[in-house]
């Protein structure tokens, strides 16, 4: 197994993509708004760590991913004062785990991390877990995400059950990028954008 094209952690509480509000009609269409105001504060995390990743791993040359590709994103959830401190437990109320994954590719895809979030075709894992009870938990509230092109596997080796018989291929070959443009999130200097969030 080789490492992912891009890991990205995140650190902030994470917020479902909830329902629209109507506002009115606005030149013939409507005017829909977030009906959750913490939608908002979460995606400009994970849009500032996803920019910040980037940088830290191609300086300002990455361009969209733009092939099919498998995700895993891993949330760690606030721990309620009433849960067990000395056994493990699981995140199984509200948010809807599906609603906090869509909030946060939208985010990937204004970052400029992928072309849509169409191109992700399978989720190796999606979770939610409390902070320190699981090997991909971060010690506060947040996300762990990786993002595999599929079809990338080490010489003899297997990546997360595609298969060591299909043999390596080179990621630039699998997973062809589309170019930045100057208007593109991913073009831009990581200097303009939010400061990247930390582990406090």
């Amino acid at each position: 197994m080789i490492a992912p094209a891009i890991e990205i952690k995140v650190y902030g509480q994470p917020a479902p993509q909830g329902s629209k509000s109507f506002r009115g009609i606005w030149g013939g269409k409507a005017i829909l708004t977030e009906s959750s105001k913490a939608v908002k504060p979460w995606r400009d995390a994970v849009r500032a760590d996803a920019i910040f990743a980037l940088a830290q791993r191609t300086g300002d040359s990455w361009t969209p991913l733009d092939c099919p590709l498998a995700v895993e994103m891993v949330f760690t959830m606030p721990k309620p004062a009433s849960a067990p401190k000395r056994r493990r437990t699981w995140p199984s109320r509200m948010p809807d785990l599906s609603k906090l994954a869509r909030s946060t590719e939208d985010a990937l895809t204004d970052a400029g991390i992928w072309r849509d979030d169409a191109r992700v075709v399978e989720y190796r894992r999606l979770a939610k877990v409390y902070p320190g009870e699981d090997v991909d938990a971060l010690s506060s509230p947040g996300v762990v995400i990786r993002i595999h092109a599929i079809g990338e596997t080490a010489p003899g080796g297997d990546d997360m059950g595609i298969g060591r018989h299909h043999g390596y291929r080179d990621p630039s070959r699998t997973c062809p990028t589309t170019p930045a443009t100057p208007s593109s999130p991913a073009s831009k200097s990581p200097t303009a954008r939010p400061t990247r969030s930390t582990d406090p």
